[in-house]
């Protein structure tokens, strides 16, 4: 049964009036409203500041400090080191006062800032300004500095800085913030409602950073996401107690700008501010329902949110409507990452200026904690502080029906070892509970299990890798959901990934073979050399090695292939991971023929020489994966047909012909006469395929039009653009595309090379090369040790003297991979001398390490060229094999 609130909540809650009948006025629509911010250098002291005002700031000091937290007082040695008076000023609502970062291994400086501001009634009293907390490593560039002081309409300020321990810091400047006014400033004049106290904590009325006239052209950069909230900080901002429900647009705009201009950080410090009439409002961007890291408590920006009550709550208590909102949105935050408002958490200090702990160390802090907690601060002020029993107490009842602290006995297990994992939370109610199992990739449930628990016996849900049918789950992803309910409502979901991992084996050590000589080419439609997801071959585990021998498999020879053309895809993967391919018995190549996102299907081209008895080597760096590996062509020890590289021929683009190739869909493409060729001579085709524009996730396969085999030439995703070399088999100078997905998407396909009899055409034969790698700008290998930037272009040398091709080279064929591109970007390699050629080699994702196979015609003095579309990006090239 559920306790009623104490006679102390009682008497913060807001009685509900009657409904009156009301005229809604006309309001103007809320709209961005751009703060003026002006900056004023301090230096040196006013000499023409009398010994009297001197001597009142220095015992407004000893004042401040009193209030302030112990650690953080400390009486000046001597003489201020700055005092400084101006009147007459531009017009500023709120203050600040910021410096420039010491170096990295420099002294921090410890400073005492009091400040007086002017208005047509006078010199206000004097106020010590706490330091700002420092910001994440997310936030940039900063600047130290104060936190900021709501004045009201202000033309004049005295300031008085003290170095109590430290160098005296460079660049010491005054912030002065207009935040402008807006005929909207006046609403909204909402109210908070009442949740239930029953349900999960609902969101309580939160105004929106648009409806305080937020220019969203102020923030900079992204936000940043946290992984959990842990624990909820409560601030206050300082500055006047006595404004208006109209000012406090006002005061969001000028902290806002005073946050971003002054102390440089991305964006307003707080998630959330509330005003003394209990409005609540909406601070940092990036979704008020998800963790957004903050810059609010120094060192304590992780897994925390923070709220922030507008006013100085050093000198008078917080409203009660004000400390019942702060109440609200914590039961909402914390009620959703299933924090107790009475309990205790551990958080990591990242350490920095005003943090009580330096990085590194574990603290164990109270789940609603004040922000003089972690930090050297007077904040929330000494009044709000000793309200937070009461916020704790209002938090609890408002929470609702919910369980705290679930968690697993391990995220992780290994398939076939008979492990289990053991789900466990704390209900706040008697409960039923329920735990549903399902499989990431498919989304389908594989077992649920109940049972019941109350605040005396918690949630124990064990879960032996079992489907519902008693068989052993297949090892890869899984999502376990845990949801109470009582009598009265139902909990919140708490959903949490584990990751079932196969069994890591290693095949026996095969012999190397010798790399061949050169050798031509027989393209052929996908032949599988192995799937994991048929014969009962389980997923790839971490650090995998596997073995595959290639002649012999369906249709190819026996005997006598030397190298081999393959098309690798993954799909399930729980991790990010890499895939590397080559000659079994060789040593581990350095770089991947496959890069994987955790969570998505992936596919590439690789070429490799055979190894020992045949065969290639693949491994799997990470997670679990599922493995698709198709043969489609191979370098035969005799014999196999000539390749012409061409310039790039866009063979068809689906958005020119057709629209998106829907979901079973196929297209027939014609290849045009090259070189005097007739297509109807030619055996196959050296392609690049895109893939974008798509609705879901799927594939693109190329083969010939009488092939039913199919495998992931291209596998795409919404949201990219993916595009792979594939091998198309030619009848009759034809190929087709099919999508295999159950998404439609658009594909491209661009012609880069053929293959025909050296009766037909005089071409090139194969030389396979041991991987060598030609370029790295992340170590200054064949290029500048640097990211190349948007619209660069770099020569790298590929043949001659002290490279792995000879002089007479005339292609190359390369791993091309981009690494950490800082936006969405395509690289494109052409030959030196010649002119770029309009469609790229590689789409890359931004932050996301892309590779694709590249057959490049070498250029003058031994050289292609690369290029970067956007951005910036590392190019690392890698020579598997050439044409001489």
């Amino acid at each position: 049964m559920r306790k009623a609130p104490s006679a102390l909540l009682l008497s913060v809650l807001v009685p509900m009036a009657g409904a009156v009948p009301v005229i809604t006025p006309v309001q103007a629509a809320p709209r961005p409203v751009a703060p003026q911010v002006r900056s004023a250098a301090l230096t040196g002291v006013d000499l023409g500041a009398s010994r009297g005002t001197v001597r009142r700031s220095f015992a407004a000091a000893d004042q401040a400090r009193g209030a302030a937290a112990a650690s953080d007082r400390g009486r000046p040695a001597g003489p201020p080191e700055v005092f400084v008076t101006r009147t007459g000023v531009a017009s500023f609502d709120l203050v600040g006062v910021t410096w420039k970062a010491p170096a990295a291994k420099a002294r921090e400086s410890k400073l005492g800032v009091l400040i007086r501001t002017h208005s047509g009634s006078g010199w206000s009293e004097w106020t010590a300004l706490d330091l700002a907390p420092p910001p994440a490593a997310t936030e940039g560039a900063t600047r130290p500095g104060t936190e900021p002081l709501w004045t009201g309409p202000s033309d004049g300020y005295q300031v008085r800085v003290d170095v109590r321990s430290g160098p005296r810091p460079r660049g010491l400047r005054i912030d002065l913030i207009d935040p402008g006014a807006s005929p909207a400033d006046a609403h909204p004049q909402g109210s908070r409602p009442l949740q239930s106290a029953d349900a999960a904590a609902a969101q309580p009325q939160i105004f929106t950073r648009a409806q305080w006239g937020a220019d969203e052209n102020l923030r900079r950069g992204t936000p940043s996401y946290n992984a959990t909230i842990r624990a909820g900080f409560v601030h206050h901002t300082a500055g006047s107690n006595g404004y208006s429900q109209s000012d406090v647009p006002k005061i969001l705009r000028a902290i806002y700008a005073y946050h971003v201009k002054g102390n440089g950080w991305s964006d307003i410090g707080y998630n959330f501010l509330v005003d003394r009439f209990g409005r609540l409002w909406e601070g940092r961007y990036g979704g008020m329902d998800r963790a957004v890291v903050g810059a609010h408590t120094g060192g304590f920006n992780v897994d925390s949110f923070a709220v922030s009550a507008i006013g100085n709550y050093d000198k008078a208590a917080a409203p009660s409507v004000m400390v019942d909102s702060i109440a609200r949105v914590l039961a909402w935050k914390l009620g959703q990452n299933f924090r107790d408002p009475n309990g205790r958490t551990t958080l990591t200090s990242q350490g920095g200026g005003t943090s009580r702990y330096s990085a590194g160390t574990r603290v164990s802090v109270n789940v609603i904690s004040g922000h003089r907690d972690m930090g050297k601060t007077s904040c929330p002020g000494g009044n709000l502080y000793a309200q937070l029993a009461t916020i704790r107490a209002l938090t609890t009842s408002y929470i609702g029906t919910t369980m705290y602290d679930p968690s697993l006995s391990s995220t992780t297990a290994v398939y076939g070892t008979g492990a289990s994992i053991t789900a466990t939370a704390r209900p706040n109610t008697d409960q039923q509970w329920r735990v549903e199992v399902r499989e990431v990739c498919r989304a389908t449930l594989v077992r649920t299990i109940t049972g019941t628990s109350s605040p005396s016996l918690p949630v124990s849900a064990l879960w032996d890798l079992r489907d519902d049918s008693g068989a052993e789950v297949r090892p890869g992803a899984y999502t376990l959901s845990l949801v109470g309910a009582d009598a009265n409502a139902s909990t919140n979901t708490w959903t949490t990934t584990v990751t079932v991992n196969a069994a890591r084996t290693l095949p026996t050590s095969s012999g190397a073979a010798a790399l061949p000589g050169r050798t031509g080419f027989v393209a052929v439609d996908p032949i599988r050399l192995y799937d994991t997801r048929s014969d009962a071959n389980l997923p790839l585990a971490p650090r995998q090695r596997i073995d595959l021998r290639v002649p012999g498999v369906g249709k190819l020879p026996e005997s006598g292939i030397a190298a081999v053309a393959l098309n690798i895809s993954t799909s399930c993967s729980t991790a990010s991971t890499a895939i590397k391919v080559w000659a079994a018995g060789s040593r581990l190549p350095s770089t991947a023929a496959l890069n994987v996102a955790a969570g998505t299907n992936a596919s590439a081209m690789t070429v490799t020489a055979l190894g020992g008895n045949g065969a290639i080597s693949l491994r799997n760096r990470s997670g679990t994966t599922e493995l698709a590996v198709h043969v489609v062509g191979y370098y035969p020890t005799e014999g196999g047909d000539v390749f012409r590289p061409s310039k790039t021929l866009r063979l068809y683009d689906s958005r020119r012909d057709g629209g998106r190739l829907p979901a079973g869909g196929d297209r027939t493409i014609t290849v045009p006469t090259l070189a005097r060729v007739p297509a109807a001579s030619m055996t196959g085709a050296l392609l690049n395929v895109t893939a974008f524009g798509a609705a879901g996730a799927g594939a693109i396969t190329v083969q010939s039009n009488s092939s039913t085999r199919d495998s992931a030439s291209v596998s795409f995703a919404p949201g990219r653009n993916v595009k792979n070399r594939a091998v198309a088999k030619l009848e009759d100078g034809t190929f087709k595309v099919t999508n295999t997905g159950a998404a439609a998407a658009h594909v491209v396909v661009d012609l880069v090379g053929w293959w025909a009899p050296a009766e037909v055409v005089r071409g090139r034969l194969f030389q396979p090369k041991s991987l060598t790698r030609v370029l790295d700008t992340r170590k200054g290998i064949g290029a500048k040790k640097a990211k190349v930037a948007s619209g660069k272009a770099i020569r790298v040398r590929v043949a001659g003297k002290r490279r792995p091709i000879p002089g007479s080279a005339k292609a190359v064929v390369m791993t091309l991979t981009a690494r950490s591109a800082t936006r969405s970007t395509f690289v494109t390699a052409w030959p030196n001398g010649k002119r770029r050629p309009a469609f790229p080699d590689l789409s890359v994702p931004a932050w996301r390490t892309t590779a694709n196979l590249v057959v490049v015609r070498i250029g003058k003095k031994n050289r292609i060229k690369l290029t970067n579309g956007s951005g910036s990006t590392h190019l690392v090239g890698d020579v598997v094999g050439y044409y001489p």
